[in-house]
């Protein structure tokens, strides 16, 4: 058939051939079937004017295949490269930021250092340095080194220099800490300003507990595990009570930091985890798959929202030691999985043929007909 729309014409008639060949495998397959036609022929709208309508469900599919629910993990986002990672991040929280605008009026967002600054960086570029609300930001920093705030350490310098300084923030809104006092003495007072903010609802409150409910907390990971400040067999992870809490002792330089604890990330209405590189492809899947209880203190596996979100953004590298098989997943909500890989392969068989206008199936070898 030929009705006008030659992205939604192939994504009709190859995922009936894929649903022929996989309903009598899996069961639930219709359901995934029918969500994910429904999405293809919604997006298919504004193929034609892109060009080729075969590349972009192709890319559609690719993407879908490499995106997931984990059981108990929360959601797998799998990213071919760095500059795809960086891409779908500010998307994300693009979209984090709008809803919360819309729904409270503000956006409160806890940040780490590291990487993660710079995977964020497509946030200062077109559309998002326009569209983003940023005056409706309120910035916080989910551990800091107590260092200078010129000092190379410093994670608020970090994110001045690579993000803030390149967005309208309202400078009263970015959240310091106070950096001409000790670690204890931080803490405290950075506790004690989120517990004021708390008061007036810019961060919100949890609906389980006193903590604060953060809109989105995004943090990076490191090869050994640990997230924010919170390193591996380290007293702090059984910290209860506080909010934002310190070590005078960190494996890392510098010794001196002061973090929010697991309770306050817990509650957080989003959690992102950013984490890249082979080097932390072992920490990945210690945080991430079901490897039994010699794990469970990895402070990354102690990340689980109670009532919020939790997504993972991983590169192809950090990645690649997670487990595939299909019954770690939520099915059908994974695609990572072999669900997901049959669909991409049959699809790439399917896209190697061409619709005529007639509803024939023309195999590129030849010149295609023209007229189609």
């Amino acid at each position: 058939m030929c009705n006008g729309n030659r992205g939604e014409d192939l994504a009709f008639q190859s995922f009936s051939l894929l649903f022929i060949y996989k309903r009598d495998r899996f069961p639930q397959f219709p359901c995934l079937f029918l969500s994910v036609y429904f999405c293809v022929c919604v997006l298919s709208r504004s193929l034609d004017a892109r060009g080729n309508p075969e590349v972009e469900l192709l890319n559609l599919l690719s993407r879908m295949a490499h995106s997931g629910v984990h059981k108990d993990r929360g959601e797998l986002r799998i990213h071919e490269n760095l500059d795809e990672l960086g891409t779908d991040l500010a998307e994300y929280i693009a979209e984090l930021s709008e809803a919360s605008v819309k729904e409270r009026g503000v956006f409160a967002i806890a940040i780490s250092g590291g990487s993660l600054i710079g995977l964020m960086g497509k946030l200062c570029e077109a559309p998002y340095n326009k569209t983003v609300d940023w005056a409706k930001w309120y910035v916080f920093w989910a551990d800091e080194r107590v260092v200078a705030k010129t000092h190379a350490d410093s994670n608020y310098k970090l994110a001045k220099d690579g993000l803030l300084s390149k967005v309208p923030v309202v400078p009263s809104h970015v959240n310091s800490i106070n950096d001409s006092v000790s670690a204890e003495e931080a803490a405290d007072d950075y506790e004690f300003h989120v517990r004021q903010l708390v008061k007036t609802r810019t961060i919100n409150v949890s609906d389980t507990s006193d903590c604060p409910k953060f809109d989105l907390i995004l943090l990076g990971m490191g090869s050994d595990g640990h997230v924010a400040s919170l390193f591996p067999n380290h007293p702090v992870l059984d910290e209860k009570d506080e909010w934002v809490t310190f070590i005078t002792d960190s494996p890392k330089s510098p010794p001196e930091r002061i973090t929010f604890t697991l309770p306050v990330i817990n509650s957080a209405s989003n959690v992102v985890v950013v984490v890249t590189g082979e080097s932390k492809a072992e920490a990945v899947h210690l945080a991430i798959d079901d490897v039994g209880a010699d794990c469970l203190s990895l402070p990354a596996r102690l990340v689980q929202p109670t009532k919020g979100k939790l997504a993972w953004f991983l590169d192809k590298l950090a990645a690649s030691k997670l487990d595939e098989e299909l019954e770690k997943c939520d099915y059908p909500l994974c695609m990572k999985n072999k669900v997901g890989a049959s669909v991409q392969k049959l699809f790439l068989v399917l896209v190697s043929f061409r619709m005529d206008c007639d509803g024939g199936i023309v195999v590129h070898r030849k010149a295609s007909p023209s007229g189609c």
